[in-house]
């Protein structure tokens, strides 16, 4: 009986001694197992600054490539530049005519549109007077119909070029936006500050400023 009970006594303990062993072991790798996760654990604020340098790398690249199209977007605008030009050349010889046809044939018609009563006051002109006239108001009159002339040419090419730009610029926005990764932002941020969304992402004033 004795040694019955010696026996379990010591088997117990024997026991405890190999849970307490086995616990020893074990502990450690649990440990390092934490360890090794904690580690590995990327924050919210790392997560929130690696998305925010992903994309600026987005827009980097975006404008880039922006920057090699709008060389080619340039080089249209200057063909189209030319054209009006060339096709406002051939109009030269109609706009010519039609001014000699206007002082070579002086009627009442002259006197509202450059506000002068030359056919009143020329009845009594002499071939001298009718120089001086020349040389000095009808100079005056040529050079404010060729100014004219210029100014109309120079506001279509102005008014050509603002169109284009306006929509190569709406194309290259919308497709800047349309992005699945913008839209999804968008759609998330929508919910409580649309105009984050626009100061964050609205780029055609760098674009414009870079190339104004």
């Amino acid at each position: 009986m004795i040694f019955h009970k010696c026996f379990k006594i010591c088997s117990l303990s024997c026991t405890v001694l190999w849970v307490t062993a086995i616990s020893s072991i074990i502990q450690p790798d649990k440990q390092q197992e934490k360890d090794e996760l904690s580690n590995n654990f990327i924050s919210t604020e790392q997560l929130l600054d690696i998305s925010e340098k992903w994309k600026a790398s987005e827009w980097n690249n975006m404008f880039n490539h922006i920057r090699n199209e709008w060389e080619d977007f340039y080089l249209v605008l200057q063909n189209d530049e030319r054209n009006i030009l060339q096709e406002k050349h051939s109009n030269w010889n109609e706009w010519i005519q039609h001014l000699e046809n206007k002082w070579g044939n002086i009627n009442e018609n002259i006197n509202p549109e450059y506000k002068t009563h030359l056919l009143h006051i020329s009845l009594t002109w002499n071939e001298k007077q009718w120089e001086h006239w020349a040389y000095n108001t009808l100079k005056y009159f040529l050079e404010n119909d060729w100014n004219i002339f210029i100014q109309e040419i120079t506001e279509e090419i102005n008014t050509h070029i603002d169109q284009q730009w306006i929509k190569w610029l709406h194309e290259k926005n919308s497709m800047w936006l349309s992005n699945d990764w913008i839209i999804d932002e968008n759609s998330f941020l929508g919910k409580n500050d649309k105009n984050l969304i626009h100061q964050k992402y609205a780029w055609t004033q760098d674009v414009k400023q870079y190339w104004d």
